[in-house]
């Protein structure tokens, strides 16, 4: 029987597969993905990823729109 191999980081799921570039680059985008980001309006580290584009503090329950993977401070613009 062959030993199994313990799956490690994010784009662990893909085993061997889709070769290692394409699962450097998911990793790169899936780890900015799942971060936390300073809220604009309480300034806490609680913004998180709710859907494409769309962010939300957990702390004042504010929504924000911003890049699809990676949350743009700048660019952002907050939901009512």
């Amino acid at each position: 029987m062959s030993k199994k191999i313990q799956k490690h980081g994010l784009s662990g799921k893909f085993g061997v597969r889709y070769g290692s570039s394409l699962r450097k680059k998911f990793y790169n985008l899936a780890k900015y993905r799942i971060n936390f980001y300073r809220c604009i309006s309480c300034s806490k580290l609680k913004i998180k990823r709710i859907q494409s584009g769309i962010w939300k503090c957990l702390s004042c329950h504010s929504y924000y729109t911003s890049g699809s993977c990676m949350y743009v401070q700048h660019l952002s613009v907050r939901i009512v």
